[in-house]
């Protein structure tokens, strides 16, 4: 049956109790206005002991809000050396080594949840470039290399680990809107709230003309689709008219989990790193710890305060890619990042001549052992 009452209230009451029994979880200019008036909306409509979040339009309860920057406190485990305020160390998913064997994706993902990791990170690319026909580009990817569509991989990851899983980096500009929120809100369902959506602006036109959208006014666009996808998660309802964007009394449902999706943004140029402050929750950086990364720092924390935000409250990911070197080097690096103030941080073993999943793992294992990661007996 549906439950004691016959309702779907009491199949996802009896559906939590069971799996906290069995698997111990825990149960811009364009844009500021947008969420300046969204933000109201919800504070209105919440009352003044909201914390800032919209009220659930589904029978299941929204997890608790994150303790630090938004995505940073959705998932158990995975903390640097076990200390309880600590980075979070996840990994990234190797697309382009990993293949098209199911059975392959399935290892890879429950052996790094087993091994302490906290989130698994995926690249984006929707398709690749023939360089004969495109010999004009010079990207790091082509038609050559795999790549598995993060949020459809998401909703099987979803079903079997635990992990947060994480976009890094969606190319949105590239995808219609309301579509984007509409996947990422089911696939924050699958994974009880454990979904944080990286996006960025992408470097292959190719793609956008495939996708039937404008690669050049990629960066005027971004803003306004990320306003409208925190309101497509927040509100029952939304009526929408922008330069780019129109929803006429129309809405998601159900609902994600989360209300809104912790948005981060992948940025390097001046403007894109000032709009990650003025609006993510978080960011990616691409330059490592040292100078590059203190004037990279100072543009988005000057885009939050800016927007009249703190920048403290934003969360920063780095990423250290394994290269064969020794675990001292390795770590040493990762501590460089924990130095630097980083929230998040993914372990990299794609690019470092790694020819299977065991490989992959038993590299990821070394570095588990090194940073002090606990393991875990996974949750499924």
């Amino acid at each position: 049956g549906v439950g004691a009452q016959g309702s779907p209230v009491g199949l996802h009451a009896h559906l939590d109790l069971a799996r906290e029994m069995l698997l111990g979880l825990d149960l811009t200019e364009l844009e500021r206005p947008l969420l300046e008036a969204a933000g109201a909306r919800r504070a209105s409509e919440l009352g003044p002991n909201s914390q800032g979040r919209s009220r659930s339009m589904t029978a299941v309860p929204p997890p608790p809000p994150p303790a630090g920057p938004r995505g940073a406190g959705a998932v158990r485990g995975g903390r640097l050396c076990g200390r309880p305020t600590g980075m979070r160390v996840g990994v990234v998913f190797p697309q382009t080594e990993v293949g098209a064997d199911v059975e392959a994706i399935r290892r890879y993902a429950v052996g790094v949840e087993r091994l302490g990791f906290s989130h698994l990170l995926a690249y984006d690319h929707v398709l690749g470039a023939d360089p004969e026909a495109h010999p004009e580009l010079e990207g790091p990817y082509d038609i050559g290399d795999t790549f598995h569509e993060p949020l459809v991989l998401f909703g099987y990851l979803a079903a079997i680990t635990s992990l947060e899983l994480v976009t890094g980096v969606i190319i949105l500009p590239q995808r219609q809107t309301a579509l984007v929120a509409k996947q990422a809100a089911e696939v924050d369902i699958l994974c009880r709230g454990r979904l944080r959506l990286g996006i960025g602006l992408g470097w292959n036109p190719v793609e956008y003309e495939a996708l039937g959208r404008p690669f050049e006014s990629r960066g005027a666009r971004v803003g306004e689709q990320v306003a409208l996808l925190r309101e497509l998660w927040t509100r029952s309802a939304v009526t929408h008219a922008g330069p780019f964007e129109r929803v006429t009394g129309a809405g998601l449902n159900p609902p994600p989990r989360q209300r809104p999706i912790p948005i981060w943004f992948g940025a390097s140029t001046g403007v894109a790193l000032r709009r990650a402050g003025r609006l993510g929750d978080g960011w990616f950086p691409q330059v490592p710890p040292g100078p590059e990364l203190a004037a990279a720092r100072a543009e988005v924390e000057a885009g939050a305060r800016a927007a009249g935000r703190d920048p403290s409250e934003l969360g920063m990911q780095g990423t250290v890619s394994w290269r064969d070197q020794r675990l001292s080097e390795l770590e040493e690096e990762v501590r460089s990042w924990e130095a630097a103030g980083a929230s998040h941080l993914s372990i990299n073993t794609m690019g470092a001549q790694l020819r299977s999943v065991e490989d992959h793992l038993q590299v990821l294992g070394a570095v588990a052992g090194r940073l002090g990661l606990k393991e875990s007996s996974g949750n499924f």
